[in-house]
């Protein structure tokens, strides 16, 4: 009950944060796979490849991490609206949806030709951006 007689109940703001966490950690999760099937039939499933796109990930995820410590995301304000900061989530996959698939226009490999490493690294890496800048950056700013 508030305290100002009416029979409204607010949601606990812990079960609300908890609830936004669990549904950002789904969120990151069906994102990363999703890509990662993308960017398998992409760049043919190569071993160095595939590493490069989770050491890519990793990198992104820490830089976002790295990001949320500075002192504008540690605000009232941010703590105010954090419910609807997940939301970035869904035009940061669509871009990095577009950039995987983009990858070989952008990096100018045919599609009969095998993707080159250095040219996987040189789109893989800003391509995993956007999802996992968001996850690095909203995952520490939860807690």
């Amino acid at each position: 009950m508030t305290t100002s007689g009416s029979s409204e109940r607010r949601p606990d703001a812990r079960a609300t944060a908890g609830g936004v966490l669990a549904g950002m950690g789904c969120l990151a999760l069906v994102a990363q796979t999703l890509l990662f099937r993308a960017f398998l039939s992409v760049f043919e499933g190569n071993e160095l490849g595939v590493a490069l796109f989770f050491c890519s990930w990793l990198l992104w995820v820490s830089a976002g991490a790295a990001l949320a410590r500075l002192r504008p995301f540690g605000t009232p304000a941010v703590d105010r609206v954090f419910e609807f900061l997940p939301l970035a989530y869904v035009p940061a996959f669509l871009l990095q949806s577009w950039l995987i698939a983009s990858a070989r226009r952008l990096a100018g490999v045919q599609p009969y030709e095998l993707f080159p490493l250095v040219k996987t690294a040189a789109v893989l890496v800003p391509a995993n951006a956007p999802v996992s800048l968001c996850t690095g950056l909203l995952f520490p700013l939860a807690c």
